[in-house]
């Protein structure tokens, strides 16, 4: 297709738009392009889930090097079900009275005994 050509098709799909609205539409496309390209999160940073939250995939939970989308209830946590977000070992985790390890992924425990622990292998 010719410049011409091309300048007369893109001028007909956009006859009926107000110029800002083109305007936005462009930049709009643009930075999503851009976003592809360079890797950004598929999630903005407060548009994210905590834990515990449901989820469809891992993009979606707060912190994503941390956290994982896993399916509930686990072995060290039966009291959530569904697809939740979950931390990694080495995530901080809350152990507190009640939540039994449920800030951690299968097979993890939130370690310490009361207030902020870490995700591991380990019960203690």
């Amino acid at each position: 297709m010719d410049v011409k050509r091309l300048d007369q098709v893109a001028r007909k799909l956009i006859a009926n738009i107000p110029r800002r609205e083109a305007v936005r539409m462009l930049a709009g496309g643009l930075s999503a392009t851009l976003a592809t390209r360079f890797g950004a999160s598929e999630v903005a940073a407060g548009d994210c889930r905590k834990r515990g939250l449901p989820c469809t995939r891992g993009g979606q939970c707060c912190n994503a090097k941390k956290t994982a989308c896993r399916e509930f209830p686990t072995a060290t946590c039966d009291t959530l079900s569904g697809r939740r977000c979950c931390g990694l070992e080495g995530a901080p985790c809350k152990n507190e009275l009640g939540r039994n390890h449920c800030d951690c992924c299968d097979g993890l425990y939130c370690s310490g005994v009361t207030g902020t622990g870490v995700c591991q292998e380990d019960p203690s």
